[in-house]
Formats: structure tokens, C-alpha cells, sequence
């Protein structure tokens, strides 16, 4: 898709809509809004703050609205009451109520449990909550109007989404609906309506009368619980293992434990009713029955909980789907794994072959090497003094070797200018060449080894050498001092097609072919050396020095091999490339320094680093930011594995410095007919945690180091997020889906 076009058309269109005809107009469309109305009941909160906020990561995870993001707030009224108007609709929201923040304002709350009775506090007592007192509610308006109570309930559902919502930018409405149906089915309440129950005021009998009339024993069952909580304040951690075991069907004495934590809730509850119906009963004109209520929590209680989460979303599916293949590859690369077993099994049967080509490999370039010369000399008697082993043949600018072993066909042309200058004190020597060579034609053959090539090339451009030398001498004193100094404008070697063919001791064939070529523009390299000696019949000292220096502009060296040996293939790939605009060079050095008398000393000092143009061991300067190296290195290695059950499997990994201190870490796998990428990035100059990409191009996972140094993460679908990747419990990384249910990443 043409995106300029695209950008052309979209802003044509806007520029239409804004300035058409005399009878057109512009218009927006208002975000849809919502009025939130609930009762806040622990027991009852009056006076309490309330404020509302975008249910956002840093929101949820401190669980509170900061000034600059609060949407609302208000202040609950004597029957805990609180109304928000104008919230939009279909967004993830956070509400929290504390204490008020103004000094001349308490907040205060109902007493309607067994604890603050045996404090000596009686039934409907109002009381001063604490500096941190909070409960939190998380919902996403869907209406014109609702309401949404806050309760215990509420708080442990909006707590149970945060859990499942780590590392979203903002809680997911998905994971709202989950967290609410797990929780409600955990106490045996109706998830649909659990946000709308809970706000009879346990402390009045008549209020609870009207509700039992109603038959509305789910609310009061609701605000027994909220009640209960202050009793038994159970773990909420404990209570979420709990559903996460029931979710997987998992049995043993953690889940027994944390049930009986749930079942001491329940009896809470009803503890809370039947402490509710005595005290309000006191009263003779009260008759309260709430047998049929505390029926309902006993129900819950004493039925084992089944907790079915919502139905999996396709998101899901392939959020798992993304999972599922993470979890093959890393268990296929483990010890006794698929993966790294056939990649051994591979190298063990490859194993014999360097030493089965060794010496008939080598004899076979040597040969390459020694025929080049020969074509060399015969070009350019300059070049190559001596004639070499091999009868040339030439014909305009092509040159041609062809023997029973040998077949080269070359055309091209070199040039040497050479200037040499010598005193007794020291000398210099010059050379300037140029080769351009094309081969056309390659076939050697040695021993066992054929190696043959369709094409190849040759190329030195403006090519520079410079050498010079000085030294003194003189009775017990020697000096000798040099300096070189080689360049070009460009260096290029390439062979296109190459096959090498040979056999093994048992004569099976072996084939490697592939393409090599390497290029480097401006290349240069300079050094020096420098080495004095001094002695007497008593004593004496020496001292050596080296420094050498490389730079290029540039470097690009690639090789693609495919090698097919019993059966098997194996194809392996290697790219280099260098950038260097500002000249960076890497530098040796050595020194080195004896002295000897009535003792002896040897000192050794040796140093190599990338360093600036014109520094030296005295004088080392580092790469700066805008003044540094950049490149990039990409490996690929292919082949079938397993020979029992062949599988293709492809290995690659590339590495790039686009910046000064970034590094860029990309990886590929190929398994099981299905492709995983990796992607990092690395701050080389910053301690930052580490954040790795894992994508099958269908879903992403988002994987870092939180400040304990443990894996998390998020996986997304597209845009949405329909995961949250936990921190390692009992060295196991949990992924949570948005549904509720969970597996393990490894």
C-alpha cells in the first residue's frame, strides 16, 4: 500500500468535511456518559471520600486517583450514599474511598460485626475509621445509569482484577467480567448482580425487613460478608489461590487449607446475621427471620465451589496457541530436550569431517592460491616475482591455467608502481597498485576434494603501501625504528556458486556448496615498531614496542553454505556488517622490556580497544556518542533434527548497534513447522531492566525484569492485552488469562 497516498486521501477528506458547502456543518459526536450511584457498606460509611479515576497501571497498582487524574469526587451521606454523574461509558474505572482528607470532616463507620461489639461498641454505633482505611471498587459503566455499591466484595473483586491486569497500560473490561464472575462463584453469589447487592444497612430492622420481604436474601447475604470480612479478615492472596486451584482442578493441602479459610468467612457471615437478629431483637417490636438467609450462606458454604470461568475468546485461544509453542521450544532446547538432542546428534555425525578434509581441503586452496600467483606474475611480473608452479596461457586480457587438477580462467588487469629508497641509516619503500580480476572459471581437484566455482571476482581500487626505517648502532647500543602504513579505496573478493565435493573413509559423498564475499571500503592499517638494546659486559636492557591500528569506512563479509552428508543437511549462514563514519579504529599494542646485571626483570604490558583516530597507549580516546562503531552480525544455522520423527529446524540470530549505547537483539526459531521471533533491546550504558519480545506473528508476548529481578510480562492479541505473565511462585512463571484461567510459561 502506497502510505503517502493514503496520508493524502485521509486528510483530503478531513479538509472536505471541514470546509464543504453552504449547507454542511461539523459536528462531534459527545462521549457517551454515565451516572454511578451506590451505597458504601463495610458497615455503613458516612463522610467518607469517594473519588473515581481511569482504572490505568499506575492507578491500580498504588490503588488510588492522583490529583491530576481524578474524574470526580464526592462525599458519602448518612446512609454511606455517593453519586457520580458524567463518567464515560465503557471504560475501565477505579474508584476509592478513604478517609476524608479535610481535618474538620470524620469519617465514621456503623458498627455491625462481631468485633467492634466485643470492643464494647453496641449495633448501629457510629465510629471513627482508621487513617488507612480504603476500599476500592473497579468497574466499567455500560449504561446511562447504574449502580455500583462498595463493599468488601466489591474490594476483593476489584483487588482480584488488579492481580490479573499486571502489566496492562489499563485494566481490560474482559478481566473485569472475569474477576467478578470467579469471585461471586467463589462465595456462591450472582455474578450479574454482585456489584448491585450488598447495601441494606444491617443495623436497621426495618430496612432489613424490607429486603426480606423483597426476597432479596442475595443483598443481605452480600452485607453479612462485607460485614464478615472484619471478623475474619482473610487473606485475599490466599482466597485467589484458592479459585486458581479450583479453576485447574487442582486438589492437595494448600487448596484444603485455603477452603477452610473461605468456609471461616461463610460461617462469619452467618455469624453476622444471627448477632444482627438478637441484638435488633431486643427490641420486642422487632421479629426478624433470616433463617432463610443464613440457609443460603450455609449452602455456599458447606457445597465445594465450582468455579467455571467465562469462555475462552479467540484472543485467547491464540494467546495460548503463543504459549504452548514457547513452552515446546525452550523444553526442546533443555538437557535431553528434542531440539538440542538432535543438534547433538547432528554435530556428532558432522564431527568426523574436519579431519577427514583437513589435509586435502588445505592442499586444495593452497593449490587455488599457488594458481592465482602464477596468473598474478603473468599479468604483472611486479606483482609476483616468481612465475609459480603452473603454465599460463594468455589472450587479450584473459589468462588461463587448465591441467588434469586445474582449471582457472581469469580476465582482468593489475598495475604496480613501486619506489624504493635505501640509505644506511634506514630506507623507504612505496607501492601503489590496482587489480581487477574476473574468474569465470574454477575447478580444482585434490585427492578427494573437487572444488569448482561459476564465478568469482577479484577487486583492489587506489591501492597504498608505505614503509619506512631508521636504526643506529653503534658498541653496545642498537636502535631500530619502523613505520607502515597499507590503504586502499576498496578491497572486494567474491566466489558465486562454489561446490566442494569429496567422500569419507567409507566413501559416502559429502557436498558443500554456498557463496562467499567480502568487501571493505577504505580499508587501512598502520603500525609501527621500535626496539633498542643496550649493554655492557656488567649489565644491559632491551625494550620492544608494537602498535598496530585498523580502520575501514566500511565492512560487509558474508557466507552461505549448504552442506549434504548421509542423508542429512545442514545449511548455516553468516552476515557482517560494519559502519564506520567517524573513523573509529582498533588498536594492539605490546611492550615488552628485559633488564639483566646482578639481577633479572622481564616486564610484558598488552592492551587492544576501539578507540578514536590518533590515539595511542599514552593517549587513549574512548567512543563517544556520536563518534562510535555501528554494525550489525546475523548467524543462521538449518537443518532436519531427529532422525527418528525429522523435523526442519532454523536457528537465527542477528545483533545491531544502531546507536552509541543501544544494543538490538533479534532471534528467530523454526520448530515444529512453527516460527518464534525474539526481540530485545539493550541500554549498554544505563542499568535498566531487561524487556524481551516473543511473537509467532499472531500474538506478542512482552517479557521484563521487575525490581526483584523476576520474569513478567503481559501477552497481547493485536492491540488488546488477554494476559498477564506473574512473577515466578515456587519457581513457576504464571500466565493469567483475561478470563481467569492461568497456565505456567515454562
Amino acid at each position: 500500500m502506497n502510505r503517502t497516498l493514503l496520508a493524502t486521501a485521509i486528510l483530503t477528506s478531513i479538509a472536505l468535511v471541514g470546509c464543504g458547502g453552504g449547507s454542511s456543518s461539523s459536528k462531534v459526536t459527545p462521549e457517551s456518559q454515565s451516572k454511578v450511584s451506590g451505597v458504601v457498606n463495610k458497615g455503613l460509611v458516612r463522610d467518607g471520600l469517594v473519588k473515581v479515576c481511569v482504572a490505568s497501571a499506575a492507578n491500580v497498582t498504588e490503588q488510588q486517583c492522583p490529583n491530576g487524574e481524578v474524574l470526580g469526587s464526592t462525599k458519602t451521606d448518612e446512609r454511606g450514599q455517593y453519586t457520580f454523574s458524567g463518567l464515560p461509558q465503557n471504560r475501565a474505572l477505579l474508584f476509592v474511598l478513604t478517609s476524608h482528607d479535610d481535618p474538620d470532616i470524620i469519617t465514621q463507620m456503623k458498627c455491625d460485626f462481631q468485633a467492634c461489639l466485643d470492643e464494647g461498641k453496641t449495633l448501629g454505633e457510629w465510629m471513627n475509621v482508621d487513617d488507612d482505611f480504603k476500599l476500592i471498587s473497579i468497574l466499567a459503566p455500560d449504561a446511562d445509569s447504574i449502580t455500583a455499591h462498595m463493599t468488601s466484595i466489591t474490594d476483593a473483586i476489584a483487588k482480584h482484577t488488579i492481580r490479573a491486569s499486571r502489566g496492562s497500560e489499563e485494566v481490560n473490561l474482559d478481566v473485569i467480567n472475569s474477576s467478578r464472575s470467579v469471585m461471586a462463584q467463589l462465595f456462591g453469589l450472582d455474578a450479574q448482580k454482585v456489584m448491585s447487592l450488598g447495601a441494606v444497612d444491617l443495623t436497621d430492622a426495618a430496612a432489613i425487613q424490607a429486603a426480606a420481604d423483597a426476597g432479596d436474601v442475595e443483598s443481605l447475604k452480600v452485607a453479612a460478608l462485607s460485614a464478615a470480612f472484619a471478623d475474619t479478615k482473610p487473606n485475599l492472596d490466599n482466597l485467589f489461590t484458592l479459585a486458581d486451584n479450583l479453576i485447574s482442578s487442582v486438589d492437595g493441602d494448600e487448596t484444603n487449607t485455603w477452603e477452610e479459610e473461605r468456609k471461616a468467612l461463610l460461617t462469619g457471615a452467618s455469624s453476622v446475621i444471627n448477632t444482627v437478629v438478637t441484638e435488633l431483637s431486643k427490641d420486642e417490636n422487632v421479629d426478624l427471620k433470616l433463617d432463610d438467609v443464613v440457609q443460603k450462606i450455609d449452602d455456599a458454604k458447606d457445597s465445594p465451589p465450582k468455579i467455571t470461568p467465562p469462555a475462552e475468546t479467540d484472543e485467547i485461544t491464540t494467546a495460548k496457541a503463543l504459549v504452548k509453542q514457547v513452552r515446546t521450544v525452550y523444553d526442546a532446547t533443555q538437557e535431553e530436550g528434542a531440539l538440542r538432542e538432535g543438534f547433538i546428534r547432528l554435530g556428532d555425525s558432522l564431527d568426523p569431517i574436519p579431519d577427514l578434509l583437513q589435509d586435502d581441503v588445505t592442499a586444495t586452496f593452497e593449490t587455488l592460491t599457488s594458481a592465482l600467483m602464477s596468473i598474478a606474475h603473468k599479468i604483472d611480473d611486479q606483482l609476483v616475482e616468481e612465475a609459480g608452479d603452473w603454465q599460463v596461457t594468455q589472450q587479450g586480457d584473459t589468462y588461463t591455467i587448465n591441467t588434469e587438477t586445474v582449471k582457472l580462467v581469469v580476465s582482468g588487469s593489475a598495475s604496480l608502481v613501486s619506489d624504493e629508497q635505501e640509505t644506511e641509516q634506514g630506507g623507504s619503500m612505496n607501492d601503489s597498485a590496482a587489480i581487477n580480476l574476473i574468474i569465470s572459471e574454477l575447478w580444482i581437484k585434490q585427492g578427494s576434494v573437487e572444488l569448482e566455482a561459476a564465478s568469482g571476482k577479484a577487486e583492489v581500487v587506489s591501492f597504498v603501501s608505505q614503509e619506512s626505517w631508521e636504526h643506529e648502532a653503534s658498541e653496545g647500543d642498537h636502535d631500530f625504528s619502523e613505520t607502515w602504513m597499507l590503504k586502499a579505496e576498496k578491497l572486494h573478493f567474491a566466489l558465486n556458486e562454489i561446490s566442494l565435493q569429496a567422500k569419507d573413509k567409507e566413501e559416502n559423498p559429502l557436498l558443500l556448496t554456498g557463496s562467499i564475499a567480502f568487501t571493505a571500503n577504505q580499508p587501512e592499517i598502520k603500525g609501527k615498531h621500535s626496539s633498542s638494546h643496550t649493554s655492557t659486559e656488567q649489565q644491559g636492557q632491551s625494550e620492544n614496542f608494537d602498535e598496530e591500528t585498523f580502520s575501514a569506512r566500511s565492512l560487509d563479509f558474508n557466507l552461505g553454505v549448504r552442506l549434504d552428508y548421509q542423508d542429512q543437511t545442514l545449511e548455516a549462514s553468516l552476515s557482517i556488517a560494519l559502519d564506520n563514519p567517524n573513523g573509529v579504529v582498533y588498536f594492539t599494542s605490546m611492550r615488552e622490556a628485559w633488564q639483566w646485571g646482578e639481577g633479572y626483570n622481564y616486564e610484558v604490558s598488552k592492551g587492544s580497544d576501539l578507540a578514536l583516530p590518533g590515539s595511542s597507549l599514552d593517549d587513549i580516546k574512548p567512543e563517544t556518542a556520536t563518534q562510535f562503531l555501528r554494525g550489525s552480525l546475523l548467524v543462521g544455522l538449518e537443518s532436519k533434527v531427529n532422525p527418528d520423527n525429522p523435523q526442519l529446524a532454523k536457528v537465527s540470530l542477528q545483533a545491531s548497534r544502531p546507536a552509541f549505547d543501544l544494543l538490538n537483539l533479534n532471534g528467530s526459531i523454526v520448530y515444529n513447522e512453527q516460527s518464534l521471533t525474539l526481540k530485545t533491546q539493550i541500554n549498554t550504558e544505563k542499568d535498566e531492566p531487561l524487556n524481551v519480545e516473543l511473537s509467532n506473528g499472531q500474538a506478542i508476548a512482552h517479557l521484563r525484569e521487575d525490581d526483584k529481578g523476576q520474569v513478567v510480562g503481559t501477552i497481547k492479541v493485536g492491540n488488546k492485552q488477554v494476559a498477564s505473565i506473574d512473577a515466578p511462585r515456587n519457581s513457576v512463571s504464571v500466565v493469567r488469562y483475561i478470563n481467569g484461567q492461568f497456565e505456567s510459561l515454562f
